[in-house]
């Protein structure tokens, strides 16, 4: 694994995007925190990262995911 991360940056940089996604779906179910808080929690900084990459991974916003799963 070390290898693949070190020969295809990007590779790492997807695999830390859809860990940070993860995290943060589950704290979007399991918490009352705000989008803006758990962004910050996660890695991505700001509430406007974490819509875009959730998006991107999920298909759903932060918000609708929550809405829909908890």
């Amino acid at each position: 694994m070390q290898r693949l991360v070190l020969d295809h940056p990007e590779d790492d940089l997807t695999l830390r995007t859809l860990a940070r996604v993860a995290f943060a779906s589950r704290r979007l179910t399991e918490t009352a925190d705000s989008p803006e808080s758990i962004a910050r929690e996660v890695g991505f900084g700001t509430e406007a990262t974490l819509r875009r990459a959730f998006l991107q991974v999920m298909r759903i916003s932060p918000i609708e995911y929550r809405e829909r799963f908890t």
